[in-house]
């Protein structure tokens, strides 16, 4: 196998703990795609100095360029293209490499508990491995596929499958919760832990707040970015200006662009581009809000982001944003984004509060204690 030169798993600072952890995920952040799945690397991070963790990052899909093995003390990372595009083979793969690994490195020996991040399609032939694993397993999941019924038009007995083997699953919202009882046909036992900020890189500064608002996105549906664009129509015919400064990049973006080309809207929409964390941040910092248009969020990371820079937000009245948002530290949009838009101005927030309440709620000491507490005591 080969070697990465850093183990993006730290085993730093750990206190005494009987619990040594296993999470099997097929979604981390890797040198070709340094985003994809950093909300879960970040939940990991924050168990760091409760327990013991590994990291096995297994990734099967007919998208993938180059395989690639390697192992580390605590990270173990395997990407395939399956030798037949179809879904029911894919399972299969995850099953049989998930025993092997198993067997090879005596994780029932070696580990008190197994967490699969994301159930599907890791559980579907959970028995093919299940005597292999230690007395403790449970799933985090926070999938929004199984809102929208992975977009098939009906729930599919096989991917149902995945929660039907009585297992303890961990969810950041309850929304997903809701979701996975809808989706699996029966009552599961779910707790809920909220995703995890970094508040050493999200959080307030004394920078001066502009009349800008602020949305990014990779942009494909469920998101409608175009909600709070057309709005700056229906307000700049009222004889109200406003700007919108978005960053992302994604399938919508072109549409984003001809629309305001079309509408005349470039002195009023700026294009920022493919942004880093960093960059992110400080539009945070200093954007009079965030904005939200979506049909759904299973959670939504950038929320939690922006409150913990003290940035109001202003989003769709979706999935699990209802939990996210309040009174205090933004506005649901039900519908009509241009009367949003034009209240913000009559409303007053206080971003010192809106900040240190949300990394009360989302920083990693805070979900990390509260994750621990729900693995230790309640799985």
């Amino acid at each position: 196998m080969q070697s990465d030169p850093a183990d993006p798993i730290k085993q730093t600072n750990i206190k005494e703990s009987s619990i040594r952890i296993l999470h099997i995920t097929p979604w981390y952040p890797s040198p070709d795609d340094p985003v994809r799945g950093i909300f879960i690397q970040r939940h990991i991070e924050s168990l760091e100095k409760y327990c013991e963790q590994k990291v096995w990052h297994i990734e099967i899909g007919a998208h993938i360029q180059e395989e690639f093995e390697m192992e580390q003390a605590h990270f173990l990372r395997i990407r395939k293209k399956p030798t037949i595009n179809a879904w029911w083979f894919i399972e299969q793969q995850y099953a049989r490499l998930i025993r092997k690994l198993c067997m090879e490195q005596k994780v029932a020996e070696q580990f008190t508990h197994v967490n699969f991040y994301i159930a599907y399609p890791s559980l579907v032939r959970y028995n093919v491995f299940s005597k292999y694993l230690p007395k403790h397993v449970f799933i985090t999941e926070h999938w929004s596929a199984f809102h929208f019924n992975f977009g098939i038009g009906r729930i599919h007995p096989r991917i149902a499958r995945v929660f039907h083997h009585n297992l303890p699953i961990i969810s950041v919202s309850k929304s997903l919760a809701d979701d996975l009882v809808r989706y699996s046909g029966r009552e599961q036992k779910i707790q809920i832990v909220p995703n995890a900020v970094d508040t050493k890189q999200f959080y307030p500064t004394e920078h001066q707040r502009t009349k800008s608002f602020f949305m990014v996105a990779f942009w494909k549906w469920p998101k409608h970015p175009l909600w709070p664009l057309e709005a700056l129509i229906k307000l700049r015919e009222k004889g109200i200006k406003k700007e919108i400064r978005i960053g992302g990049y994604g399938l919508q973006e072109n549409e984003l662009r001809n629309f305001v080309q079309l509408n005349k809207l470039e002195d009023q929409v700026i294009f920022l581009g493919k942004l880093t964390p960093d960059e992110v941040a400080r539009e945070m910092q200093t954007a009079a809000a965030f904005l939200v248009p979506t049909e759904y969020e299973t959670f939504s990371v950038v929320v939690a982001e922006a409150h913990c820079c003290g940035c109001p937000v202003i989003a769709s009245r979706a999935g699990a944003l209802p939990e996210l948002i309040t009174e205090e530290n933004g506005i649901l949009v039900d519908s009509d984004w241009p009367l949003a838009l034009e209240q913000f101005d009559q409303r007053t927030f206080n971003h010192d509060e809106i900040a240190k309440k949300a990394a009360m709620r989302y920083s990693k000491e805070s979900v990390g204690k509260l994750y621990f507490e729900t693995i230790s005591e309640k799985i």
